[in-house]
């Protein structure tokens, strides 16, 4: 996921075979993806989306805001539809997708309107995975020795903390004076809170060794 310019997770497989490769980011959906319409918002590549747990589905749709890594993705993988969209602008009609994804994308959105947006798209019933930034995973991110205390991380890492508790306690995420993207971390009790002021239900989340985990589904008739 290429939301905000920041780099690529690099826990990527040799082996890009479609349905042989292991997902970039942390965990899979645990929904049965066979013959559903399914949608990663914040996809990079869409390296995700050839996991083998995809391979039934109906079709396989991508969107990122790095154009260059949506072309490369679909010169790698012409089976996938891949576009270049932010997640607060979603290029698809309303309930369209019976399962919308996003794995560590969320955080570098404006999340009321990025979520407002899966739910548009999501047909009734249908399904949400996404993963966040734990508070306590970027706690121990700022305090790693290897990586050095600098002073712009200081103050990036200051940012982060103000725009993440105003969210927290107004809905309101502020962004970066200096180049206007945005990135927060969350609080596990928070998270169940901002899924069902979107209008999501069936709320869960747990906590993995780094992110945050959470599923949610757009009420509605089951799929």
């Amino acid at each position: 996921m290429v939301m905000s310019g920041r780099p690529r997770a690099k826990a990527l497989t040799q082996d890009a075979s479609v349905g042989t490769v292991q997902p970039a980011s942390v965990g899979l959906p645990p929904f049965d993806m066979r013959g559903k319409r399914v949608l990663d918002v914040g996809c990079a590549t869409g390296l995700d989306l050839t996991h083998g747990a995809y391979a039934e589905a109906a079709e396989r749709c991508g969107i990122d805001i790095d154009a260059k890594a949506i072309e490369k993705g679909r010169a790698l993988y012409p089976a996938l539809d891949l576009r270049v969209a932010r997640g607060e602008a979603i290029p698809f009609q309303d309930g369209y997708f019976d399962a919308v994804l996003s794995r560590i994308a969320l955080p570098y959105m404006d999340i009321p309107s990025a979520l407002s947006e899966m739910n548009r798209v999501m047909r009734p019933g249908g399904y949400l995975f996404a993963s966040w930034h734990d508070w306590e995973g970027r706690r121990e991110w700022l305090l790693d020795p290897v990586r050095g205390l600098t002073w712009k991380r200081a103050v990036d890492f200051a940012y982060i903390a103000v725009a993440s508790v105003t969210y927290r306690l107004s809905g309101r995420i502020p962004p970066r004076p200096w180049n206007g993207t945005r990135e927060t971390f969350q609080f596990r009790r928070h998270i169940p809170r901002i899924l069902a002021g979107a209008g999501f239900v069936n709320l869960t989340c747990e906590r993995s060794q780094h992110h945050l985990r959470s599923t949610a589904r757009k009420p509605g008739s089951h799929l």
